[in-house]
């Protein structure tokens, strides 16, 4: 079993950001904001994705509402 994959919180992820980010918590002074990110199926159907992502992430990369792809979040 690959323990170090076990403890890794990474995601590959694109889509289009289709809501404003809003704030939705604070846990030890880091808050966290949550936005929808639309992704496309290959038949054509988009999903509608909760994300929720620390405030860090979001000074390092431009997520806001209309921007393309996010990815290594």
């Amino acid at each position: 079993m690959n323990y170090a994959a076990e403890k890794n919180n990474k995601v590959y992820v694109t889509g289009e950001i289709v809501s404003d980010k809003t704030f939705s918590h604070e846990v030890y002074g880091e808050g966290f904001y949550e936005f929808f990110l639309k992704v496309m199926r290959l038949s054509g159907q988009a999903d509608i994705l909760p994300v929720t992502v620390s405030e860090r992430l979001i000074e390092a990369h431009d997520l806001k509402k209309g921007s393309g792809s996010i990815q290594k979040l």
